[in-house]
Formats: C-alpha cells, structure tokens, sequence
C-alpha cells in the first residue's frame, strides 16, 4: 500500500514486469488492467516489460494518459538474464534526463537493452548477464536493428 500510496504518484515511469504489476494492482485480470490501475495512482507512465509473458516474443507496452501508445516486439532470446530490468530502467533514465519523449526514449532503452542481452555472457554456471559495453567491442552493433 505505501508503494502504491506514497511512491507511484511520484513517477515519471515505472518499468515493472507483468509479475510485478499484478502485484502492484491486485485484482487485476490482465497486463493491460494493470498497467491502467497503475496510472490510476497517478504515475505519468507504464513501460510494462513482457519478458515474463508466454508469448513466442517478447511484447514490451507503454501505458500513458489511461491508455496503451505503442508496443515494442522483441525476439525471444534462450536464456535466463539477471540485470535486463536495471539495464532498462538505467538507460531510460538516462535518456529521460537528456530531455527527450517518452516514447522514443522507451523505443531506444529497449533496443539497447536488447543489444545487451543478446551480447550477453554466461558468468560461471548462473544466468547470463548483459553486456552493457557491447558497443566498445564492434561499434557496427550501435546501429538500429
């Protein structure tokens, strides 16, 4: 309840998976009822990330002023990721601060968290982790896809 009360009327965006909006909205049938709930505590926007869906790709939807503006469809990738959610919410930060929309703020955070991800390393036997410096190695990779 203080998350919902005190810190979502707050937010410029919140970036929660399915799993964590549902949590955040109890009650709530569908990603898309969550996401609404959501703006309904008075957050301006909802990048509701879909890595977490059943779906053969990945569909990342951004939610403001009542309603969904546009989805971004990724490939599925195969394996299990620790850090994709900081990474995201990291760069949109970034961009958000350089003064740009919110849509092609979240267009351009999710392409370069994508980029990570499919650059990403196996540490050891755990999951893999994003390489958030994959453009040092090839610069043709900063290129959009």
């Amino acid at each position: 309840d203080n998350v919902r009360e005190l810190l979502l009327p707050l937010t410029t965006v919140l970036t929660p998976t399915i799993f964590e909006a549902h949590i955040l909205i109890p009650g709530s049938d569908t990603p898309a009822a969550a996401a609404t709930g959501i703006l309904e505590t008075e957050c301006e926007t909802v990048l509701l990330t879909g890595t977490h869906g059943k779906t053969s790709d990945v569909v990342h939807a951004l939610y403001s002023n009542h309603r969904e503006l546009e989805q971004f469809h990724y490939q599925r990738l195969p394996h299990k990721y620790h850090g994709s959610g900081c990474t995201l919410a990291a760069s949109l930060a970034a961009l958000l601060a350089t003064g740009i929309d919110v849509t092609s703020a979240a267009r351009h955070a999710l392409d370069y968290t994508h980029k990570t991800l499919v650059n990403g390393r196996r540490i050891g036997m755990g999951q893999y982790h994003p390489d958030r410096f994959f453009w040092l190695k090839n610069p043709d990779t900063t290129e959009a896809s």
